[in-house]
């Protein structure tokens, strides 16, 4: 193997393995916040808090992290064209390991002013997501190429949610160990984040030449909506992947508050729904990606959501 295709490979797979991390500190909180507002077992909340509080106060907090990456992610983006990608990269990790420290530090403190701050700060540097998606994207530069690594992309983050949930739920239960506590998973996931800060240093290479004279602005994301709608072509296609994400990140949310009120499911419990949601995103990324060459790029997605439809219409027949 020639010298250009080991840096092209190392630098491949070190995005993966950002990608695979960073999800993994998106995903961790899943099973760990309903427990801390829902649960008056935890002390983070003063037991006469209202549940109508407890609720709003949990939305306010899962709503902080997709608001301030709105913002941050195109921001970060312009930021890696201006100065490059591993430099951009460097920052936002650096950002997400002190967001995260400070996570676990405002559970072990009982303080959601600064848990509210932390995800909000996490959020806003989460911008290594897209980042890293765009480093494969230069790495690939054949269609079939990059469509092959879209597929690998989707197992991944499948297969870190899983693992994300399985730390998530057993790290923060104090029933399975003495030194298990909500902070726990969060500091891991610090540590995590400077574990792939290591594999940016040692791995990558750069994979985007700089520009100098682009200059990032912090409202690029309001530019790009406009953007999408001024658009005819891409107009349908971000507005299905928006219903999707939509629909998606809502029963992911509230999956976990809606069985342990309605149903008194246990964090095991809810840490099995989250299992099987992830186990199904892993396999199906593997399974149906291989057959969507057979569809028009046009029809693949309105497929794909008539056959989800059809889905759910018959799991809510049958319950």
């Amino acid at each position: 193997m020639d010298r250009s295709k080991k840096k092209r490979l190392s630098s491949l797979l070190a995005a993966y393995t950002i990608l695979f991390l960073d999800n993994m500190g998106f995903a961790v909180v899943f099973p760990i916040f309903p427990l801390l507002f829902l649960n008056h077992t935890h002390s983070f909340l003063p037991a006469h808090t209202p549940e109508a509080t407890r609720h709003l106060l949990l939305g306010f907090l899962i709503a902080a992290f997709p608001l301030a990456q709105f913002f941050g992610a195109p921001f970060f983006g312009d930021l890696g064209d201006r100065f490059g990608r591993k430099r951009a990269l460097f920052f936002t990790i650096i950002g997400t390991v002190i967001g995260y420290a400070l996570s676990a530090l405002a559970i072990f403190l009982s303080l959601f002013t600064l848990l509210l701050f932390s995800r909000l700060l996490t959020g806003f540097f989460a911008g290594n997501l897209s980042l890293a998606m765009a480093a494969i994207a230069d790495l690939n530069v054949e269609e079939k190429a990059r469509g092959k690594s879209m597929s690998v992309v989707a197992m991944l983050l499948g297969i870190s949610w899983i693992l994300s949930i399985l730390m998530g739920a057993s790290f923060s239960n104090p029933a399975n160990s003495h030194t298990f506590y909500p902070a726990l998973p969060l500091l891991i996931t610090a540590l995590l984040a400077l574990l792939s800060l290591w594999v940016l240093k040692r791995f990558y290479n750069e994979t985007s030449p700089c520009v100098p004279e682009h200059r990032p602005h912090i409202l690029k994301g309001l530019h790009n909506i406009i953007h999408i709608f001024e658009s005819k072509q891409l107009r349908s296609f971000y507005l299905i992947l928006f219903f999707w994400v939509f629909g998606t990140i809502l029963a992911l949310q509230w999956v976990a508050p809606v069985t342990m009120i309605k149903f008194g499911a246990t964090q095991t419990k809810v840490m099995w729904l989250f299992l099987a949601s992830g186990t199904g995103w892993a396999l199906g990324s593997g399974l149906v990606n291989r057959y969507l060459d057979f569809l028009s790029k046009s029809r693949a997605p309105a497929t794909c959501l008539q056959c989800r439809a059809i889905i759910v219409a018959l799991w809510n027949w049958a319950a």
